[in-house]
């Protein structure tokens, strides 16, 4: 089956997103898919066309023609992806829905028809429904839709209720890593949090509830890997709080290194602020068995089993995430036992394979 792989952004961008679909791809072509990519520059300087493992890569300034409301931008993007269509002629077209681009596969459906599979990877915005709106019109012709947590899932039926009978909850899944978990390092005991610097991460959060660990484990570490417009501040904050010491930040890791970073790490902090599609890196500490202490949002309540694999707080709530942190850096078996259940339940339940599957399924059903 040729399918038009359609992805807010791709690589070389980086995220959960990014990291997803450069595995997804290559399986799904190993079961006989063919694939080109839609995709957006962003904000790289990037080729409108590019090739990445063999699979061809079309990029669209989607992001600027909406963002900037430049109609000769839309139009150029319209006629681009009207074209991508009549070329590779797609048997199905698979978005990963993230972000506002689709709005460019709606406008180009009569230049090639097949069916549309919408896979929603973020949480729809609050008020996006109704008629006319670009939920809306994405469910009403999308032959299925996936979600990647039954928080999100929830969230889509409440906007778009008529997709009840054809949608379903596919979770994420992440590799086996080829390295083998390592014991809890405890001297020092080392707090992990990895992603994007952003606001919705509230890396801020952790970074303040780590200051109030520090008081009672003065030998406490934290580690910030990832990169992004917010680090700048945050090392800021680090210095004023007199913890420029003791909290490193390590920038950008490639995905096959987070193994290795996140074996140094005792308990791996996830405090997003926002409603997450679901948590792909607390299933990453699981499997290298890391409990993982995380806010309760969107799917993280799903990826976290609370005071199984990990701790739950409210968003936001410094000294309930503290006091999580403290409960299992004080109490290393407990912590230890939370890491071994929760790689147990996500090579049970977070299967990569069994992900690939299921995708296949759906594929082949659209085909028929």
């Amino acid at each position: 089956m040729r399918v038009l792989y359609w992805t807010e952004l791709f690589w070389p961008h980086i995220g959960g997103i990014e990291v997803l679909s450069t595995r997804f791809i290559p399986a799904m072509r190993d079961r006989g898919h063919e694939f080109a990519v839609a995709t957006s520059h962003a904000g790289l300087d990037l080729p409108d066309t590019d090739e990445w493992e063999g699979v061809p890569i079309h990029r669209f300034r989607f992001r600027q023609a909406i963002g900037d409301g430049d109609l000769p931008a839309v139009a150029r993007a319209t006629r681009g992806v009207a074209a991508l269509k009549r070329e590779f002629r797609p048997e199905l077209v698979h978005v990963r829905m993230s972000g506002p681009s689709v709005f460019f596969h709606l406008l180009t459906r009569d230049a090639h028809s097949c069916p549309l599979l919408v896979s929603v990877s973020a949480a729809p915005p609050e008020g996006g429904a109704g008629s006319g709106t670009l939920l809306s019109s994405v469910m009403s012709s999308a032959a299925w839709v996936t979600a990647n947590s039954e928080a999100i899932l929830q969230d889509v039926l409440r906007l778009a209720p008529d997709v009840r009978s054809r949608a379903s909850v596919i979770h994420p899944a992440q590799v086996m890593p080829r390295v083998e978990p390592a014991p809890l390092p405890l001297d020092p005991p080392t707090i992990l949090c990895l992603g994007r610097v952003v606001t919705d991460k509230g890396f801020d959060v952790a970074l303040a509830a780590f200051a109030r660990v520090r008081t009672v484990l003065p030998t406490a570490r934290l580690v910030i890997a990832g990169d992004g417009p917010d680090r700048p501040e945050l090392e800021a904050d680090a210095r004023a709080l007199g913890l420029g010491e003791v909290v490193s930040f390590r920038g950008w890791v490639p995905p096959e290194r987070v193994p290795d970073l996140i074996s140094e790490a005792t308990v791996v902090a996830v405090p997003s602020r926002v409603r997450e599609a679901f948590g792909l890196v607390a299933v990453e500490a699981a499997l290298m068995e890391r409990p993982v202490v995380a806010t309760s949002v969107g799917g993280l309540g799903e990826a976290v089993a609370d005071r199984k694999t990990g701790l739950l707080v409210p968003r936001n709530d410094v000294d309930a995430f503290a006091n999580a942190l403290l409960s299992l850096l004080r109490d290393p078996d407990r912590a230890a036992a939370m890491g071994q259940a929760g790689r147990a339940r996500a090579m049970r339940e977070f299967d990569h394979d069994a992900h690939i599957d299921a995708y296949a399924d759906i594929y082949a059903r659209l085909a028929a």
